[in-house]
């Protein structure tokens, strides 16, 4: 894209967060999320925060991690791009998953991973409205 400078052929990690307005993120604690896998590679997420973008139609957010960009590179055996999975619940749609596939990874605080996919995402609602074996109080 245009005007992104060093950034190659999508925007930068702050680009997502400057477009959207806030009520177009979710948000999901480690009490909701059940599963990260990042090409292959599963780790624990304390949070995770996702949105679209409409206008530019891609997919955006961060997940709240001890693990570093380099850590899930390596484990992974990618070089950033990968398919990123979530599984979790909430008590709107019950068990969910949801696919990004191409997804870039870039480190942008100690404990912060941004991710970046233009990819067709797949949401998938699994159990729907049922109680789960995870408390959301």
């Amino acid at each position: 894209m245009v005007g992104y400078g060093g950034y190659g052929q999508f925007p930068p990690p702050s680009a997502g967060f400057l477009m959207l307005p806030k009520k177009r993120f979710r948000t999901c604690t480690d009490k909701n999320v059940h599963k990260v896998r990042f090409a292959g590679f599963e780790f624990k997420v304390l949070q995770v925060c996702q949105a679209y973008d409409p206008k530019r139609k891609y997919h955006s957010g961060f997940l709240l991690t001890p693990f570093s960009e380099k850590e899930i590179k390596n484990q992974s055996h990618t070089s950033g791009r990968g398919t990123l999975y979530i599984k979790g619940w909430d008590s709107n749609n019950g068990l969910w998953e949801i696919t990004y596939p191409d997804a870039r990874i870039r480190q942008l605080e100690e404990d912060l991973v941004w991710f970046h996919s233009d990819g067709t995402q797949t949401f998938k609602i699994l159990t729907g409205n049922k109680a789960s074996d995870i408390d959301d109080e």
